[in-house]
């Protein structure tokens, strides 16, 4: 448990939903997530709002729950971070 808690994992999603998903995250989460505004989607050309976030590997199931319950429809990509600089919330035991 020890181990996951100390690996992160930088996760872009990218949504119709932008608002419903940042409330989810942040209810199963405490994390912050940074929107960029303003994508498009190329097949269909529709906007799209694409999210990042970094999370522990511990946390991912949460990040699932989160996803499927506001919007199971988004498209989440989701990679090993190599270093974090600035502040990332630990967790008290």
């Amino acid at each position: 448990m020890t181990y996951t808690k100390q690996q992160r994992m930088q996760v872009m999603i990218i949504t119709n939903r932008p608002n419903t998903v940042i409330d989810s995250v942040q209810n199963h989460l405490r994390r912050g997530i940074t929107i960029v505004h303003n994508a498009e989607g190329a097949y269909q050309h529709d906007a799209k709002t694409i999210l990042f976030t970094v999370i522990s590997r511990y946390e991912m199931s949460e990040l699932e729950e989160a996803l499927l319950e506001s919007d199971p429809n988004a498209f989440a990509s989701i990679s090993d971070s190599v270093k974090i600089l600035g502040r990332f919330y630990e967790p008290k035991p």
